[in-house]
């Protein structure tokens, strides 16, 4: 059935349009077809077509997320963020973007992580899933600052010392500036 409302949707224009060509790659994402859908989805992207582009770019992240090609699903997904015009399915895009950095556990990207995520809880603050990638993220970083906040084993009194006030320093600067003289 689908097969033949595509059918008859190329034959109107030529099967040319860009929304013939991602209508198509989500056929081809829902039969497993990933080679064909990225197929169709380089196709509907040399086609520009400005108002789709977005969605183009985020069923290219799907179809790469699908293949567990983790990396060019995240250049895929922030792609598809740039446009003025969000993907239509920007929830679905926030919350893989946000597992992908999670999943790739690098302290730098956790904090994209958390952004796409927090787009993502905006988008529908109901979604179960997005509140577990939000603990998560919470829990790894808790892990990491503990790290850093607890203060390694020294045996040097001076050098331990210079640790703690330099942390204690650098943890309170950013109340320092509010409460500064005042002229």
């Amino acid at each position: 059935m689908a097969e033949q409302a595509l059918f008859l949707d190329r034959q109107s224009d030529g099967g040319r349009s860009v929304s013939y060509h991602l209508l198509l790659a989500q056929l081809q994402l829902l039969q497993e077809d990933h080679r064909g859908a990225a197929a169709s989805l380089e196709e509907a992207l040399a086609h520009s077509d400005k108002v789709l582009e977005a969605d183009a770019w985020a069923l290219t992240g799907h179809c790469h997320f699908l293949r567990a090609a983790l990396t060019d699903a995240r250049e895929s997904y922030e792609w598809s963020l740039n446009f003025l015009r969000p993907p239509s399915d920007s929830h679905l895009v926030h919350l893989r973007l946000g597992s992908i950095c999670l999943q790739q556990e690098k302290l730098e990207q956790l904090c994209v992580a958390e952004d796409a995520l927090t787009e993502a809880n905006h988008l529908n603050s109901q979604n179960a899933e997005v509140w577990a990638y939000l603990s998560l993220i919470c829990l790894r970083v808790s892990d990491d600052l503990e790290t850093v906040q607890a203060p390694p084993p020294l045996e040097k009194e001076a050098l331990l010392k210079e640790f703690v006030e330099l942390k204690d320093r650098l943890r309170f600067s950013p109340l320092a500036s509010c409460f500064g003289p005042s002229s």
